[in-house]
């Protein structure tokens, strides 16, 4: 995985987050004086150092009877 550094190209996305979530998410970027997305950016870079090998996703019982696809 690449290490993160300010001359990193960036893109732009987006996310769908609750509501609660999104307002934790500014509370902790403001008690610390940084701004949201250095911690999103930072949180998902953790994120994923932590994941480890990808497993196949696989379909819950419920999910398969409504037809819904992974």
């Amino acid at each position: 995985m690449p290490k993160l550094n300010s001359s990193s190209k960036r893109v732009s996305t987006a996310v769908r987050l609750p509501k609660e979530l999104h307002a934790e998410l500014q509370r902790q970027a403001y008690e610390r004086d940084v701004s949201v997305n250095f911690l999103v950016t930072r949180a998902v870079d953790h994120y994923l150092r932590e994941l480890g090998p990808a497993e196949p996703l696989t379909l819950h019982r419920r999910d398969q009877a409504e037809g819904a696809s992974a």
